[in-house]
């Protein structure tokens, strides 16, 4: 489980340096699916459910979830400040336009998953039951951590800010480009 609990977080790390290339967004997205996979242990942990060898698929599986679902809120949240909004307003935008799909997306993977809650075996019944449950705690915990977040100064060094570089009135212009 160590083990590929650190290969995810470098994975997150490449991929969000591919996406994002910058330090923040990439932090970002390796960070918020670790705090929801803290809440889903410290969960387990308080149920006293135990990680056997069908529960140790939890961890990958919840951090896939929860990198996607972060990525997607980079993105979207960036895209709303390259048209113009403020952090703030972006926020709100991404969760109206995010919490349907993201909430139906963990749901499906819950309804999937509670099906192996029908298998005869009991170490299955339980992965069904912690996998459904996992899915839905960590779309709550990347889309509620990931907009209060954004919508803190921190936020501005999250996102990529899209918005054309504003042009100095002092900049000198070519030919070319002034009649156009």
């Amino acid at each position: 489980q160590a083990k590929f609990t650190v290969l995810g977080f470098l994975f997150a790390l490449i991929v969000g340096w591919v996406l994002f290339r910058k330090l923040m967004p990439v932090m970002f997205v390796a960070m918020i699916p670790f705090v929801g996979l803290g809440c889903i242990m410290g969960l387990l942990g308080w149920l006293s459910i135990p990680l056997n060898i069908v529960n140790n698929v939890i961890t990958p599986l919840v951090l896939v979830i929860g990198f996607a679902e972060t990525i997607h809120v980079l993105f979207l949240t960036g895209a709303f400040i390259g048209q113009g909004d403020g952090t703030g307003v972006a926020v709100l935008k991404m969760i109206r336009r995010l919490m349907v799909p993201c909430f139906l997306a963990a749901l499906t993977t819950a309804i999937g998953f509670g099906s192996l809650f029908l298998a005869e075996d009991r170490a299955l019944r339980e992965f069904a039951m912690v996998a459904s449950v996992s899915s839905l705690i960590m779309f709550l915990v990347v889309l509620l951590v990931s907009a209060c977040l954004l919508a803190s100064p921190l936020g501005r060094y999250c996102v990529h800010d899209r918005r054309p570089a504003r042009r100095d009135a002092n900049q000198i212009t070519p030919r070319s480009e002034e009649h156009t």
